[in-house]
């Protein structure tokens, strides 16, 4: 009798909800809504086939035209921080407050490599244009290049004094950028770890960082309001460096 009293009550609450969540009209130019746990992230899949959405119960994989739910990675034991489609959609990666870093086949929706070695959480992750290195950063100061194929980590590239934010690699793969809560961002040698340039101009953390589609460019977003345009010049000498700056909507 407990039991299906228990059911009952479930069966009307979630009558209830569904009646309330009908009722709340769309925003004016919204085509839909739709959403698991609080949303943190979404992502087209690069071929299109997927909307990809980081929620706190995962992240749901959905049809971009009927928003139907296809599956739900769920691995994690905290909040996702980040994700991201490698170059060939054929991989998810995610990363946690659980301080890991997972691998999952989109296709099938099965969980493929569970890398651990952050001692933090992990905070941006990105795939190099080849597809074959992740980079994953966290608030222990570390960048970690990691092998897509055999899932071993290949490098740490330790620099920032606090949290990395954000990470990008350069459209050759040649070198990656990092922005941090130390208000810098710096450049770096994939094949070698070693620290190319550092960019400081930022009064607050920076939280993304982006390269210009000929690689000469990184964009840098901040707390403080500033996008900062930095001229990367030749690495060699070190010469040819600069910066311009935006300031963003909104910002001080």
């Amino acid at each position: 009798m407990r039991t299906l009293l228990s059911v009952a009550v479930l069966v009307l609450v979630a009558g209830a909800l569904a009646s309330a969540n009908d009722a709340i009209s769309l925003p004016e130019g919204a085509v839909a809504r739709f959403g698991l746990g609080q949303v943190v992230g979404v992502q087209y899949s690069p071929d299109g086939q997927y909307l990809a959405v980081a929620t706190s119960a995962g992240v749901e994989l959905r049809t971009p035209d009927t928003l139907d739910l296809v599956r739900l990675l769920a691995g994690h034991t905290s909040v996702i921080e980040s994700f991201a489609f490698s170059p060939d959609g054929e991989t998810l990666a995610t990363g946690s407050a659980d301080g890991e870093l997972e691998l999952w086949d989109v296709s099938t929706g099965a969980l493929l490599h569970a890398l651990t070695g952050h001692t933090g959480w992990v905070l941006a992750v990105a795939f190099s244009p080849s597809g074959g290195t992740i980079a994953s950063t966290s608030n222990d100061g570390t960048v970690r290049l990691w092998d897509v194929a055999t899932a071993r980590e290949v490098r740490t590239i330790a620099g920032h004094a606090w949290d990395i934010t954000s990470v990008a690699f350069s459209p050759d793969g040649k070198s990656l950028a990092a922005g941090s809560a130390d208000q810098t961002v710096t450049l770096w040698d994939v094949l070698s770890g070693q620290e190319l340039r550092t960019f400081a101009g930022h009064a607050d953390w920076v939280f993304s960082v982006a390269f210009s589609p000929d690689g000469n460019r990184i964009a840098s977003g901040s707390g403080d309001g500033m996008v900062l345009l930095w001229d990367i010049g030749p690495i060699a000498d070190g010469s040819g460096a600069g910066e311009s700056s935006l300031p963003w909507p909104g910002g001080h």
